[in-house]
């Protein structure tokens, strides 16, 4: 007898529970698909960052995930892999394309390119329309399992995950898409796209103007901030953002690995070098396995190689020649009120702040004051 024939009530109870758990089944067989983009626009002639290879090594193991990076570098001389897809356009063609979306023209500058990944889901509609989240990252991050990490949110149905614009992942919905278009109630420059982007200052548009308008529509910002290692640009060692311990990290067929002179051992999602120039052990394609300590990228070795109580000698690499040049430059302040400045960094440094924003304040600091003195 045929099951639908039945009238056993058990027999239907039996054959209405098989069908709910084919139908779940149905459901976690949908892969989720995930976009990520990075983009990179240089002067002609120009080379992808030196470290590139690593990053692309990195980026592949997360086969789940498609990296698309925009570009006007000749391609022809890196790796290619399977989930890493290079978007070709020169940098004119790429503004361009922002003109037409914004209504207006935008400022023309290779590094200002960064802050307009707030609509490469508009830019890039045709690329990521079978994809169910797109992002963005950058090229200063060695990635390990990122689905790891991100999966139970993705798999929850979060709108936005990440803060930071290192790695960000956004539903691909229409309303979330054209979110940047909205106004951020209250202020105005630099968190309205407008102003942001038509000058040539970094208003960091992409995290500061983006969390704001999520705020106020009222969109949950899942943070992930202890899941990733964000290293400080102002020390000689690996101090890292809200973590104790100076630290040094290995990377082994897909797991990153983070080691401090505290003894605590962890695996990362990725770890972000925030601007610090990293040199290379050799030129050779990255192998299986390598490890990162300030300030270079060894490759072909494990933990025990190279990470050593040496690594986490502290040293406190203070900026101070860096911010003097920078603000003699701008001719607006005298030596005194760049001691007064330079010794507010220290400060915050001693009452235990971690002062990751410091030169970030001050070049604001410094712009405010060109534009108060009408320079």
């Amino acid at each position: 007898m045929d099951w639908n024939e039945s009238t056993d009530p058990a027999a239907h109870c039996t054959l209405t529970a098989l069908s709910m758990k084919k139908h779940e089944l149905k459901e976690r067989l949908h892969i989720m698909k995930i976009a990520i983009f990075a983009p990179y626009f240089t002067k002609p002639g120009g080379t992808l960052p030196i470290w590139f290879e690593y990053w692309q090594k990195t980026a592949s193991y997360n086969s789940g995930i498609d990296f698309f990076v925009p570009t006007n570098v000749d391609i022809s001389q890196y790796k290619k892999y399977e989930n890493i897809h290079f978007i070709c356009m020169s940098a004119e063609e790429f503004w361009g394309k922002l003109d037409t979306i914004l209504g207006f023209k935008v400022y023309r500058g290779y590094y200002k390119t960064t802050e307009y990944r707030v609509f490469f889901g508009i830019l890039f509609k045709d690329v990521i329309q079978e994809y169910d989240y797109w992002g963005t990252s950058e090229f200063d991050v060695i990635y390990g399992d990122i689905m790891k990490y991100l999966r139970p949110y993705i798999e929850s149905g979060e709108d936005v995950i990440g803060k930071d614009a290192h790695l960000r992942l956004i539903k691909n919905t229409d309303k979330l898409r054209n979110l940047p278009f909205e106004e951020a109630k209250g202020f105005e420059h630099p968190l309205n796209y407008e102003a942001a982007f038509s000058t040539e200052y970094c208003w960091y548009f992409v995290e500061g103007g983006m969390n704001l308008r999520y705020q106020q529509a009222g969109i949950k910002v899942v943070k992930i901030d202890e899941d990733f290692a964000h290293i400080h640009e102002l020390y000689k060692y690996f101090l890292c953002v809200g973590k104790e311990g100076r630290w040094g990290f290995s990377w082994q067929n897909g797991k990153l690995t983070g080691y401090n002179n505290l003894n605590e051992t962890r695996e990362f999602m990725y770890v972000h070098f925030m601007k610090r120039k990293m040199a290379l052990s050799d030129n050779a394609l990255p192998g299986d396995a390598f490890c990162i300590v300030p300030n270079v990228i060894i490759n072909n070795c494990k933990r025990d190689d190279h990470i050593t109580p040496s690594t986490f000698v502290y040293t406190w690499q203070k900026k101070i020649d860096r911010y003097k040049k920078y603000f003699r430059k701008l001719r607006v302040l005298s030596a005194d009120d760049m001691l007064i400045l330079i010794e507010g960094v220290n400060r915050d440094k001693e009452n235990g702040s971690n002062g990751a924003h410091g030169p970030v304040k001050l070049r604001k600091l410094a712009y405010r004051v060109k534009k108060l003195l009408g320079k």
